[in-house]
């Protein structure tokens, strides 16, 4: 049921690039079908990048209009943690895709979108757990300080390699936005948009102040027209177990 939302929430607000969380292989098979009927009914053609990695389904694929954009370039940054095959390797697949996008009507018109999925404080496999300090608070705990350190390192090479073109990062960050704020744990050189967006008056009041676990970054010139978290159902059925993030961006 809950592909059906989601592709009920892409005719509605036919999103130009999503960060899409958790799928499995169950749910991205129904999804393509649902991809394949919006298409035919409604004109709308969505490709889903980076749909697997190392023949695993991607935890954190992208969802992008190919009737708009064309992938100029892209990859996958994979946490060093994850890598460990004795541990986590068949277990959730956490990473950065990220892809740049070119306007097919100005191919020199270009900006990324980087998605990632954090770990809250521990990883689990084969009945063991992976790095030690589940007990100790979020910001000092060793597994969600690799996610945060490598995450800004990998951005970092990415400005540096694409300068001059917006950036986006988003995702599941299993942290709500006062701790970013307030631990300094925001992208170097990133802004909140969410934050900036308030800022401007450009949220909508249906932007919670904190406990939700999905933002947004940018960096690089941009303009927000509209900011808001939206909470799709279906007979009182969620989407997910959490809102998604929404941003209308203007280059």
């Amino acid at each position: 049921y809950r592909a059906e939302i989601f592709a009920g929430m892409l005719v509605s607000h036919t999103p130009d690039v999503l960060g899409l969380q958790e799928t499995d292989e169950n749910w991205n098979e129904i999804l393509d079908s649902y991809l394949t009927k919006i298409e035919q009914t409604c004109g709308i053609a969505y490709a889903r990048h980076l749909a697997t990695y190392e023949d695993k389904v991607n935890y954190t694929s992208l969802l992008y209009r190919r009737d708009k954009f064309q992938v100029s370039d892209s990859g996958v940054k994979v946490f060093s943690w994850w890598k460990d095959k004795a541990a986590n390797y068949n277990y959730h697949m956490r990473n950065i895709s990220w892809a740049q996008f070119a306007f097919l009507n100005n191919t020199s018109k270009k900006f990324i979108v980087a998605n990632t999925h954090w770990s809250y404080r521990t990883e689990h496999a084969n009945g063991k757990t992976y790095l030690a300090g589940s007990s100790k608070p979020i910001a000092t705990n060793e597994l969600r300080t690799q996610c945060k350190n490598e995450t800004n390192t990998f951005l970092t090479s990415l400005k540096k390699t694409y300068s001059g073109i917006p950036i986006f990062l988003t995702g599941d960050f299993n942290t709500s936005l006062p701790f970013f704020t307030q631990y300094g744990w925001t992208p170097t050189s990133f802004n909140v948009i969410s934050e900036q967006a308030k800022a401007n008056g450009t949220a909508l009041s249906t932007v919670p102040t904190s406990g939700h676990f999905d933002h947004i970054f940018g960096t690089g010139s941009y303009t927000i027209k509209c900011y808001a978290f939206f909470k799709d159902t279906n007979q009182h059925k969620l989407l997910s177990d959490h809102p998604y993030a929404y941003v209308d961006l203007a280059f």
